[in-house]
């Protein structure tokens, strides 16, 4: 009876961001019952304002996904500069992939230099 209150009280509510970030939190927090879910979808299909607020999260979503990326390979980097680690065991501590450390050495222009456990990754 709450969850169905709650529904009926944001349908009522003016748009706007607040509005579409409950709808949001309700999909993703609530356990809707069938009648429940099927009022609740109509609402989130006809609110505009929830739709931008679902495009707005996936795109931060990606974002950090990139971020994320680009630390990494950052981390690569700064690790294929010490010299210390051979690309196989960059690849295994970052979870890039050996092909992936071996481009950032080229692009470092480290590939000819090599440390004493680099031999076997080099091949």
């Amino acid at each position: 009876m709450i969850k169905a209150k709650a529904i009926k009280g944001i349908a009522k509510m003016p748009q706007g961001r607040k509005r579409a970030t409950l709808f949001s939190l309700i999909q993703e927090s609530l356990k809707l019952t069938g009648a429940e879910e099927k009022r609740f979808q109509k609402i989130v299909q006809t609110d505009p304002l929830y739709q931008e607020a679902k495009m707005l999260q996936s795109i931060e979503e990606v974002g950090y996904e990139r971020g994320l990326e680009q630390g990494l390979k950052t981390t690569a980097k700064n690790l294929l500069k010490t010299g210390k680690l051979t690309k196989q065991e960059i690849a295994e501590v970052t979870g890039l992939k050996l092909s992936e450390v071996r481009e950032l050495a080229k692009v470092l222009n480290l590939n000819n230099q090599t440390n004493p456990g680099d031999k076997k990754a080099l091949h």
